[in-house]
């Protein structure tokens, strides 16, 4: 009897042991699946990771190319309003423009200052400095850069200066009133 149920548990467990076994191939074959799929997933990562270097080479290279860009705005708005400005201001201010209207570097305690208008001038008999930014699309912030940080660096420079700004365009409302309340003339590309 004994015998017979240590026959039947030895046949039990042989037959646990070959589903033991089979679960155990399959096992090792959803492995071999899950290891495959973790290889093409990296391949798709390094070849991701290879498409995104180009995009940020790509985008890079426009950056710079809009960068250009915009100081080629920049620079032609800039031109147009040394040809134009001393006519404007004589009219609209009484300054006569000394000689021409440029941009300059300057230095001072605190480093370089690029000035992106300058000259003298004389208003009503007084030597005056016109001082002035370009800016394509002007905004508030723009304006409260100038005042607050420029302007104050070119009146130690300069002492009486002239401030104007020019511009294409505003980007907000009421930007040439703020302006104007903090004593910077504007001037549009159109008044030119």
């Amino acid at each position: 009897e004994a015998q017979k149920r240590t026959e039947e548990t030895v046949a039990r467990l042989g037959e646990r042991m070959d589903e033991l076994a089979l679960n155990q191939r399959a096992m090792q074959s959803e492995m071999l699946e899950v290891r495959r799929a973790i290889r093409e997933l990296a391949e798709a990562q390094r070849k991701t990771e290879g498409y995104l270097q180009i995009v940020a080479r790509k985008q890079e290279a426009v950056a710079k190319q809009w960068g250009g860009l915009s100081f080629s705005l920049d620079y032609t708005l800039e031109n147009e309003a040394y040809r134009h400005l001393p006519s404007l201001l004589e009219r609209d201010y009484g300054l006569v423009v000394e000689g021409r209207l440029k941009r300059e570097l300057f230095e001072d305690a605190t480093g370089l200052l690029e000035v992106n208008i300058y000259g003298t001038a004389r208003q009503n008999g007084e030597h005056v400095v016109v001082v002035g930014e370009s800016k394509v699309q002007l905004s508030r912030k723009d304006v409260e850069q100038f005042v607050r940080r420029k302007l104050p660096r070119l009146q130690k420079l300069f002492g009486k200066v002239f401030p104007v700004i020019v511009t294409h365009m505003t980007s907000q409302l009421g930007v040439k009133e703020y302006a104007t309340s903090q004593g910077v003339a504007i001037y549009y590309s159109y008044d030119f």
